[in-house]
């Protein structure tokens, strides 16, 4: 399970940097290079679904930080439990 949560982290994170270099505040990013794709959606569509993509990969990106260093915590609990069940008390 933890695999999996990283491999999408891992993703997220590389999309992160994607849309990160198309977007460019003062507007000369990649996005208006391609005059035709701002041209059918507009400029402004094309902004608004950048700086979303950008909030959401890194909202997947922290979410599963927090889920992975939980899941983490818990197996450590779980193997001092177990260690402590193991070891002959004096």
């Amino acid at each position: 399970m933890s695999t999996l949560i990283a491999g999408i982290m891992l993703l997220a994170a590389i999309l992160l940097v994607a849309v990160v270099f198309i977007q460019n505040s003062k507007g000369g990013g990649i996005s208006s290079e391609f005059g035709g794709a701002s041209q059918l959606g507009g400029v402004q569509r094309t902004t608004n679904f950048v700086e979303k993509a950008t909030w959401g990969f890194a909202t997947v990106i922290a979410v599963c930080a927090i889920v992975l260093t939980s899941m983490q915590n818990s197996e450590l609990k779980k193997l001092r439990n177990q260690n402590q069940t193991e070891t002959p008390a004096k």
